[in-house]
């Protein structure tokens, strides 16, 4: 297992698109059983139990099948139960686990169902890091089986796809973010001129560009990082690592 780690840390480290990196993880993980995933980070443990996709900073799907994939893009993660445990919780939890919906709101019933229709029944929802400033988590797809035999399968390897999903957190978040959320090396340069405490201005005098430019870079990093102001913007990159601080 330490040789596979280490391997898919040096194919990640190496990855230098997004469909190559989510590839290297889902070959990893498929060895154990799993047909899709879905990975998210947020800054803000407040909107992640608001269960609202448009609060995560940071969210993919790589599910079997469009549907399921269009279905979550549009429905993001409101009332997914599942989320909310994980985020309120910090525990893994099982897709099939009936006493998930003792006390389920009628809404988190009806998106299961839906879920459940389009043929989404075994899986988990686990935690990846659960830090004060941040949250990351990823839902994997199993392979259709009872769910006793899921019972003993997770048993058995729920290990090493927790130790697979914790490296592939760790390396997205440590490498791969910028890329991911789709940052220009312009944009973080500008945030990090406003995490040292310039205005935009001398921003643009430092970088031998224009102050409507740095505007520019500003308000679309913004928008990339899901942030209302300038300053929730420099909060979020430092949070999560895309400047120093």
């Amino acid at each position: 297992m330490q040789a596979e780690l280490v391997g898919l840390s040096e194919g990640l480290r190496a990855a230098t698109s997004t469909d190559r990196l989510w590839q290297l993880g889902l070959d990893a993980l498929a060895r154990y059983g799993v047909t899709g995933i879905c990975y998210a980070v947020t800054t803000s443990r407040r909107a992640a139990l608001a269960s609202d996709l448009t609060e995560f900073d940071f969210a993919v799907f790589r599910y079997p099948g469009a549907p399921f994939n269009e279905f979550l893009q549009k429905q993001g993660f409101r009332n997914d139960l599942t989320v909310r445990r994980v985020v309120q919780s910090g525990l893994t939890t099982v897709w099939h686990d009936e006493s998930l919906w003792d006390n389920a709101e009628p809404e988190e019933r009806r998106r299961a169902l839906a879920e459940q229709e389009m043929g989404f029944r075994i899986g988990v929802t686990t935690t990846c890091s659960f830090e004060p400033g941040c949250v990351s988590g990823i839902g994997m797809t199993m392979h259709q089986m009872p769910a006793e035999t899921f019972t003993r399968h997770w048993s058995d390897h729920g290990p090493k796809l927790q130790a697979i999903t914790a490296l592939l957190d760790a390396q997205v978040r440590r490498d791969h973010l910028p890329m991911l959320i789709g940052l220009t090396p312009r944009e973080v340069d500008c945030l990090s001129w406003l995490a040292a405490g310039l205005r935009p201005d001398q921003i643009a005098e430092t970088l031998g560009i224009g102050y409507r430019t740095v505007d520019k870079y500003i308000v679309s990093a913004r928008g990339k990082l899901r942030a209302r102001t300038r300053d929730q913007a420099v909060a979020k990159a430092l949070t999560l690592r895309l400047i120093d601080p």
